[in-house]
């Protein structure tokens, strides 16, 4: 095997060319370092971006579409039971109506953004970007909490299991406050509902017609709904995620 010696370095001149040989092939090789570390962040962002838009769409949207489509149904059920109870109608003509009163029981989900939250990634994505989605997901919060509350009122509306053919005057004064605080929570969800959608919107994130038409037709089938059920209309309502919402504070 033979060794070649490096060559003498004869000249100022040569001695400045191999320097910066050595130069430019150290900044070749950093700038491909860094092309190859800002394609990875590219895809670690796009991958982000692809989760929430996943979730938003396919999960908490449609949710949210559905409930400010059924809210006049909602409030029509409630506003039947109150209108039962005020008459002093008897017992049995009182529990279908509420049985029949059943808004879903949904989890409202925010994995990916959370994920995004907990990782290096947000680092890489601008403020004005982040600050996009966190409007949608700052309503999928409040809506998860708006909808535990329905549904521990939805339990208080129920009646006692006592046989009694009238409501005791107690039993009814304790109904009408939940069908208030229903009608507050109906309210609540409709609004943030609208606020998640046009956040959605302003990201460029939009339900299907598919969706759309398989949610309304899913709840015009269901018993007293029919005409009641509205095709919502998704406007740009107001996109700053730190303002008043419809209904509870």
């Amino acid at each position: 095997m033979e060794f070649h010696k490096p060559k003498p370095v004869h000249s100022w001149r040569e001695l400045l060319t191999e320097i910066g040989v050595i130069v430019i092939g150290v900044a070749i090789a950093l700038v491909a370092e860094q092309a190859v570390e800002a394609l990875h962040w590219q895809e670690r962002i796009r991958d982000a971006r692809r989760a929430m838009t996943i979730e938003l769409r396919d999960d908490d949207g449609p949710q949210g579409y559905l409930r400010i489509a059924a809210r006049p149904c909602f409030d029509n059920q409630l506003a039947a039971i109150q209108g039962a109870i005020v008459a002093r109608a008897k017992r049995k003509d009182i529990v279908p109506l509420i049985a029949q009163f059943g808004p879903p029981i949904y989890t409202w989900d925010s994995v990916a953004w959370n994920t995004l939250q907990s990782s290096d990634v947000a680092s890489h994505i601008s403020p004005e970007e982040l600050r996009s989605w966190y409007l949608p997901y700052s309503r999928v919060i409040r809506l998860d909490e708006g909808n535990l509350r329905e549904h521990q009122d939805v339990v208080a509306l129920r009646p006692s299991g006592i046989a009694d053919e009238m409501l005791s005057p107690g039993e009814a004064d304790t109904m009408l406050a939940a069908i208030k605080r229903l009608s507050d929570d109906n309210r609540f969800i409709w609004g943030h509902s609208r606020t998640l959608l046009a956040g959605m919107k302003s990201l460029g994130v939009n339900l299907t017609t598919d969706q759309k038409q398989r949610i309304l037709a899913g709840l015009r089938k269901r018993p007293g709904f029919g005409d009641c059920v509205v095709e919502p209309s998704i406007v740009e309502i107001n996109v700053n995620p730190w303002a008043a919402i419809p209904g509870k504070p």
